[in-house]
Parts: structure tokens; C-alpha cells; sequence
């Protein structure tokens, strides 16, 4: 059955949590069914290449609701849904966001359309929401969220036409590990309060050798606290000995590095000595 929601976030300055539109599809047994968008107040400063990118300014979001004030509604429109965005920049928007606003994690089952439209069109020279949209005839005004959210729904409902294939298939193959349980169900394994790395709150990213469950069995044990994406609160990040993926965490590692913040990067194979 395809039915999920689409969401595409647009923010005021290069933090990935200074969120500042929201747009949410829903879609009903391969149908657009609903469509929901809101402006927010990222509480946070507009640099000038976000204004010009999407062209909403601080103006424009005065007297808007924060992320705090709108977190519950939309857990209730998005826990225990597939979540289709458009690369990992809204997951990753999201997760930092509530990170920064002390908020509850969102419990979905995300998937990203880009890799969908990948396996789908495999001969394309180019997977971007604005490339496929053109390529696909779907009309797009990029850079608002809803409009973007709306492409990428359209782009997996185009993709499953083509490769028969449903949201849960999808999900199998480019969600978490294509592991059963959802992304929240992991990160809440009990954590040993003995274990000799108690405190520490490890982040893992890139392609692993092993599963991500298994991953985070084995920091749980050692007393580590896992979270989905590197913040300030981040002592330790996990880059996958495979190829692919982890360069977005790494980054923004890096630069909270440069700021003062201790984060530690240790390979896969560091942290399984480490843990051992």
C-alpha cells in the first residue's frame, strides 16, 4: 500500500535546526489526500544566502509559531508513518532541531526519495527534487516546503508506478538498516548504567560492516546514550570502515570541533576496541 507523508523543510541560516517553513503531504493509497504548510519562527538570526534561496525573511515569521509550539501536532500527523524527504536534509533538519529545542525525538520510518528515484531511473544524469520535477513534468516553485514536499511525494508515487514497489519495500531497502523496528524503537535500548563508557552520547554515521541495531546494542551496553545526529551535546562520533555516506556529520563534527565543543571521531573499528 502507498501511503505515507511527505515533508520538506526550508531554514533561516546554514544550522540545519533553525527551521523556518514546515510542509507536510499526506498520501492515501497512492493518492495526494491532504496537504498542510506553516511558517515558523526559528528563533534564530536569516543569513542573507537562505533569504535569497527561498526568500523568506525574519519579517515574515514574526509573531509565527516556535518548533516548541508546533512539536506536538506534528508528532501526531508524523509518529509511527513512513517519512518521505528528499535527501537527509530534513530528517537531519528535524532531528537536529528538536536536539537544539530540548524536544522529544520523532518516531517515524523515514525514506528518501532521492535514493528512490535512483533505483527507479538508474540512466538519469541527475536525481535533484528540481531535476526529476522537470524530468517528470511535475510542477514545482522551489524552495517552498510544501511545494517540495509535494514534488517528492509525486516522485515516489511516480517511482512506484514504475518499479512496483510499495513504501514498505522502500523502506526496506533505504531506510534504517532496513531493520523492522523503527528509528525510535533502537535509539531507546537500555543503556548499562555500569558500562565503562557510561555518559558518553555516540552518534553513528555512514555505511557500517554490521547493522545499525547491532551497533547500538553494543553502545548500550558499554553505557553510551545513542542519538541520531551530531549536536553540541555529541561526545563521540562513529564513521562506518564501508564506503558511503557520514560526510554530513563528520562536517558539522568538525565544525563544532573548531568551536570548542569536545566531539571525538573514531573509526568503525576504533570504537569495537573501544567497546570491547
Amino acid at each position: 500500500m502507498l501511503t505515507f507523508k511527505a515533508i520538506d523543510v526550508e531554514t533561516a541560516n546554514e544550522d540545519r535546526a533553525s527551521i523556518c517553513q514546515i510542509g507536510v503531504v499526506a498520501v492515501v493509497e497512492g493518492r495526494i489526500h491532504d496537504q498542510w504548510s506553516t511558517l515558523v519562527d526559528p528563533c534564530m538570526p536569516f543569513a542573507p544566502m537562505n533569504i535569497a534561496i527561498h526568500g523568506i525573511r525574519e519579517a515574515d515569521v514574526k509573531g509565527q509559531p516556535t518548533l516548541g509550539r508546533l512539536w506536538s501536532g506534528l508528532c501526531q500527523r508524523l509518529e509511527g508513518s513512513y517519512v518521505v524527504s528528499h535527501s537527509g536534509f530534513d530528517r537531519q533538519a528535524f532531528e537536529q532541531a528538536a536536539d537544539c529545542h530540548r524536544l522529544p525525538s520523532l518516531d517515524a520510518m523515514w525514506v528518501d526519495s532521492q535514493q528512490v528515484a535512483k533505483f527507479a531511473w538508474p540512466e538519469y544524469e541527475r536525481w535533484s527534487v528540481k531535476w526529476l520535477a522537470r524530468k517528470l513534468h511535475i510542477p514545482l516553485d522551489h524552495h517552498d516546503a510544501l511545494e517540495d514536499a509535494r514534488a517528492a511525494a509525486e516522485i515516489v508515487i511516480r517511482a512506484s508506478q514504475q518499479s512496483r514497489m510499495d513504501i514498505g519495500e522502500w523502506w526496506a531497502r533505504f531506510g534504517l538498516s532496513g531493520n523492522p523496528e523503527t528509528v525510535g524503537d533502537l535509539m531507546k535500548r537500555n543503556v548499562n548504567p555500569n558500562g565503562v563508557l557510561r555518559g558518553q552520547r555516540v552518534v553513528f554515521a555512514g555505511a557500517l560492516s554490521t547493522t545499525r541495531r547491532v551497533a547500538i546494542d553494543m553502545a548500550a551496553n558499554a553505557g553510551m546514550t545513542v542519538a541520531r545526529t551530531v549536536s553540541r551535546s555529541t561526545t563521540m562520533l562513529v564513521v562506518g570502515s564501508s564506503s558511503g555516506g557520514g560526510s554530513d556529520e563528520r562536517e558539522r563534527a568538525s565544525k563544532l570541533i573548531r568551536q570548542g565543543v569536545k566531539i571525538e571521531i573514531f573509526s568503525e573499528s576504533e570504537f569495537r576496541e573501544l567497546v570491547s
